[in-house]
């Protein structure tokens, strides 16, 4: 292929993913539908220039997502209601972006110092606490407001787009302390949609050589809020969030899958 036919394909690729980003993706999308929305996300972080691409990036995926759940929400009603926030209180990761991306958020508020002041405030409540030792003690997200609501419910991270309930009986079990891991009822739409927009942001990190590992929310909040040059020095190879919690590593499956796909933007790539 030259190079001006491999500009074409990439074009015509962009077209397509910005298709899946207003249209959605299906629940069990094939790869190259994965390829087409991640070269969008490929596209903003190796055309724009400014420092916050990744949270731009992660802004794309957090719309893919709410466009395959709008295109594909399923047919039973969810019993989490506004102010619910039983799941608010548990450990929860995000990406890099993901977390540059609240961070920015928390900059653009008109409260800024003090929202800031609250996120620490929270953070030093759950500090090196596990999942394990975070269970029934109560302790809330950062950003979660006092009326039950998410303060940067826009920015939220796909883990918390996919927290979603049937039964609202399990959910104030395991809040109580009463039944650590039980038995969820939840949207396996919402879980898909929310893991197919992971792996798409994954894909676009991965074919620009950066990382797609996930952190503890709060301290990694903190971590960013911190370092206003935070994202340029992530983008540009540093380990900022070294010594933040880490998530468990993918699944072996999921990696080779994000791997596989990445290989293909990287070989596109004009």
């Amino acid at each position: 292929m030259s190079r001006q036919q491999a500009r074409q394909a990439r074009r015509e690729r962009l077209k397509r993913g910005q298709l899946a980003l207003k249209s959605g993706l299906s629940d069990r999308p094939t790869p190259a539908a994965l390829i087409d929305a991640a070269g969008v996300l490929d596209d903003a972080i190796r055309a724009d220039a400014s420092d916050q691409r990744a949270s731009h990036a992660a802004a794309l995926a957090h719309r893919l997502n709410d466009a395959s759940l709008k295109a594909r929400p399923g047919r039973r009603t969810l019993a989490c209601k506004a102010g619910c926030s039983a799941c608010c209180h548990t450990w929860v990761a995000a990406a890099a972006p993901e977390v540059f991306r609240l961070a920015d958020a928390v900059r653009a508020r008109g409260e800024a110092a003090a929202l800031s002041a609250r996120i620490r405030s929270r953070a030093a409540m759950t500090a090196g606490k596990s999942p394990a030792e975070r269970f029934g003690a109560k302790l809330p997200c950062p950003v979660l407001g006092d009326d039950g609501r998410c303060g940067l419910y826009e920015a939220r991270p796909a883990a918390c787009r996919q927290a979603t309930s049937y039964d609202l009986a399990p959910c104030i079990e395991e809040f109580e302390g009463r039944d650590f891991g039980g038995d969820m009822a939840v949207s396996r739409l919402h879980i898909e949609h929310a893991r197919n927009a992971f792996v798409v942001l994954a894909v676009a990190l991965r074919a620009n050589g950066l990382a797609h590992a996930r952190y503890e929310l709060s301290a990694a909040l903190v971590r960013a809020l911190d370092h206003p040059d935070g994202q340029a020095r992530w983008l540009n190879g540093e380990d900022v969030f070294a010594g933040v919690a880490a998530a468990p590593p993918d699944a072996a499956a999921t990696t080779a899958e994000i791997e596989a796909l990445a290989r293909v933007l990287r070989d596109d790539a004009p």
